[in-house]
């Protein structure tokens, strides 16, 4: 059969070429509109990130003046109104930092970990067992459930053979 004055073998191989063709750049922009959205994810990732460490470089520089309020009420008397002011502020301070997922752990007595804690001196063997956190020079701290600060800690040492 003809059809206006093309074979129709040919009209069928022409829609065959064309329907390939349309199937090919229909596999293309859904290859292109994956790649456009894995690269959507990947950079909200990225950018997500670099939120995160910026933000922790601040609280770790916050960090600095926690420990310095806490330095500070070592060595002042508990009797001294001024300190119960700062206490305040110290408080809040530690309320800001807890609302961004910034906690404190605790270490003295528990066994000592090189994930949690950064060993900067150590002590003979005595009524702990060895790898026994004994003292605490500085506060760890989590943030989201990670290890922003290590805590630097004494540790009981192992028994000398």
């Amino acid at each position: 059969m003809i059809v206006m004055g093309v074979p129709e073998e040919e009209l069928k191989k022409e829609i065959e070429r064309l329907q390939n063709e349309l199937d090919e750049l229909n596999d293309q922009y859904l290859r292109a509109l994956a790649d456009f959205d894995n690269y959507k994810k990947r950079t909200e990732g990225e950018r997500s990130r670099i939120r995160s460490l910026g933000r922790q470089d601040v609280i770790l520089k916050i960090l600095d003046v926690v420990d310095d309020f806490e330095r500070a009420f070592d060595a002042i008397k508990d009797d001294n109104p001024v300190a119960e002011g700062f206490k305040s502020i110290y408080q809040n301070l530690l309320k800001v930092l807890e609302e961004f997922g910034v906690k404190p752990f605790e270490s003295v007595g528990e066994v000592f970990d090189p994930n949690f804690h950064d060993a900067i001196s150590s002590v003979p063997p005595s009524e702990h067992p060895p790898g026994t956190v004994t003292k605490e020079f500085q506060r760890g701290y989590l943030m989201d459930g990670e290890v922003i600060r290590p805590a630097k800690v004494e540790v009981v040492r192992e028994v000398d053979e």
